[in-house]
């Protein structure tokens, strides 16, 4: 039987250590060659960077060496006794916030990394957001690192002030498992707790990094429903000359010889080949991350990021408007207003057409039908419109493909799910 697949993000503010603790548990799980080792060892000492040695191990383009913070994704798989993951390394620095949503995109778990010391004084702003984006697009697995442990003597009084603090915190923003949650005291560089009991936390009785990310949970994966694929990429294979399509497999399944249509593109090509994790493919199925090599009238030019693959005969819709019920972080979101939705691996204006009402967030009771804005804190449910080509689904349909983050500037001010949407006339059949 195969071993159940985990799409996981690495997530938390910057230079708290996510790099460096996959980097760690990579080496000690020996999956990183000799010379990849060497190069990292050498690059770090030659950039005064001796401390990032194992961040390196996913850092590997020279500008993020140089500057020792991740910016691009990193993807990595690899597998347990019990699960096979697909790491998604995410940047940590507010500049990056755009690349972190889409890692947390194709998620269904996470790892939310946090400095002792730094958490200590108080929850970084990068943590709070990487923990709301998460939770807003679907993620409610987390296992939480309390990374340098090493800084504060490895003392539990210390693991248990932000443990607790992590704790309300999240419980603050709706997690729905929270009783399932690891909370693991580790040092990264050090290796402690990691992929072994660390003799320095012997207070620590609970399970190492590795162990806790077999507990996770491989989700239900809707394969009866119709075949969805949100874009990340395109490029050209310079071997086959075909446009190749990148993105996770949200619903469906996909074969070999399938015609499928790029939505709102319109262009449509057969699949040729599947590849996943450098691998060939009869078929993909949800969770899966691959590229489809494609044929026919599909040109890399007008395939954008977050157009949804489809099959013809069951093609996503295009929103004229759409309905939605969002929560308010930390402005006032009233009608006219024009922020950027992150939906899936969409990223485009919309403007907030209506407020039919607020709803108060921990009860969902109605707050005031008489409304023209949504006040920071409460719920509201809202009609908004794309001002760009927008693929959105409805939350009862497809759960993950409905939820979105909208953003100002370089802060998230609310979060959503769509429950209804109007299609463009000409999508209407």
């Amino acid at each position: 039987m195969e071993k159940p697949m985990i799409n996981l993000v690495i997530a938390g503010h910057v230079d708290h250590g996510k790099s460096t603790l996959i980097g760690r548990l990579f080496e000690e799980l020996e999956l990183v060659s000799r010379s990849e080792k060497e190069k990292a060892e050498r690059d770090a000492k030659d950039l005064g960077k001796e401390t990032f040695k194992y961040a390196f191990f996913m850092d590997t383009s020279l500008e993020e060496r140089k500057r020792g913070l991740t910016i691009e994704l990193g993807f990595k798989p690899f597998e347990t006794q019990k699960k096979r993951f697909n790491i998604i390394d995410a940047p940590g620095h507010s500049d990056f916030v755009k690349n972190m949503i889409t890692g947390a995109a194709e998620a269904d778990a996470g790892v939310l990394v946090v400095d002792v010391q730094d958490t200590l004084e108080k929850i970084m702003p990068q943590t709070k957001e990487h923990a709301i984006l998460m939770l807003t697009l679907g993620v409610n697995q987390l296992i939480v690192a309390v990374n340098k442990m090493d800084l504060v003597n490895y003392r539990d009084d210390a693991y248990k002030e932000v443990k607790d603090k992590i704790r309300d915190f999240l419980s603050s923003l709706g997690f729905s498992k929270l009783e399932k949650m690891a909370y693991i005291p580790v040092s990264a560089f050090y290796g402690e707790n990691v992929t072994k009991k660390s003799e320095k936390m012997s207070w620590y009785t609970g399970p190492t990094f590795l162990e806790a990310l077999d507990t996770l949970e491989e989700p239900p994966r809707p394969i009866d429903k119709p075949f969805r694929m949100p874009v990340l990429r395109t490029f050209r294979s310079r071997g086959v000359g075909k446009v190749i399509v990148a993105g996770k497999v949200e619903s469906g399944a996909v074969s070999e010889g399938d015609t499928i249509q790029v939505v709102p593109y319109g262009g449509s090509g057969k699949v040729l080949s599947i590849e996943w994790q450098h691998k060939r493919f009869k078929k993909a199925e949800p969770g899966f991350d691959v590229g489809l090599a494609l044929s026919g009238a599909v040109t890399k030019r007008e395939i954008k990021k977050g157009y949804m693959v489809c099959k013809p005969e069951t093609l996503s819709k295009v929103a004229e408007r759409f309905k939605a019920r969002i929560m308010a972080w930390n402005r006032y979101i009233g009608e006219g207003y024009c922020p950027i939705i992150h939906c899936h691996q969409a990223v485009l204006p919309v403007k907030i057409l209506k407020v039919e009402n607020t709803f108060d967030i921990a009860t969902g009771e109605t707050v005031s039908e008489d409304v023209k804005g949504v006040p920071p804190g409460q719920g509201g449910t809202v009609w908004i419109q794309p001002l760009k080509p927008l693929v959105i689904e409805k939350a009862s349909q497809f759960p993950r493909l409905s939820r979105f983050a909208l953003r100002d500037g370089v802060a998230t001010v609310a979060a959503g799910m769509c429950v209804d949407v109007v299609p463009k006339v000409e999508e209407k059949r």
